[in-house]
């Protein structure tokens, strides 16, 4: 896939692993969400039909490291979205031009180049990319990233399951 900037994006396959894993599902019966434009939309209606649905999963962070939950949303499994140690994305706020100034003329707001100002987001335009891992509580239970012993910079945020309804959640033999 090619982004706005001309970018070769590869979708990586961590968030169908991490489903795969918590669904004990091969990891062919689970679709590559992040292929799709719509892969939010297609990963909603594929939980849908299995009774849950998504909900943020309330996390705080160590103010001096952010690799370190303060808040967790309690002892159930869950999906964090953590900062990759392994790849860089162009940074979402500064849209990859890593030394811009916001600058307010009469004629109104403008966004002009200096060398000399860097981005308070990111490392000169790109950003550590954002990977999946599965959690148990506090703790990640399985990275799928077969480099996950370089760990990674930080939670970004987290989603929890939830059930749709109670009355139709079928229990196992």
């Amino acid at each position: 896939m090619i982004d706005e900037h001309g970018d070769t994006v590869v979708a990586g396959d961590c968030m169908r692993a991490c489903v795969a894993s918590l669904f004990e599902l091969p990891l062919l019966e689970v679709p590559h969400f992040v292929e799709h434009e719509n892969w939010w939309q297609l990963w909603a209606e594929w939980l849908a039909a299995r009774n849950l649905r998504l909900g943020n999963a309330y996390v705080s962070l160590d103010e001096d490291d952010p690799t370190v939950l303060n808040g967790w949303p309690g002892d159930i499994w869950w999906l964090a979205s953590v900062r990759s140690p392994r790849f860089k994305t162009r940074c979402s706020h500064c849209k990859g031009t890593a030394r811009t100034d916001l600058t307010y003329p009469e004629s109104g707001p403008s966004i002009r180049h200096d060398p000399s100002i860097a981005c308070p987001y990111c490392d000169g335009g790109l950003s550590p990319g954002l990977h999946l891992v599965v959690m148990f509580g506090r703790e990640i239970r399985w990275d799928p990233h077969p480099q996950r012993e370089l760990g990674h910079l930080g939670f970004v945020d987290g989603w929890e399951f939830r059930v749709i309804d109670p009355a139709k959640t079928a229990v196992g033999t």
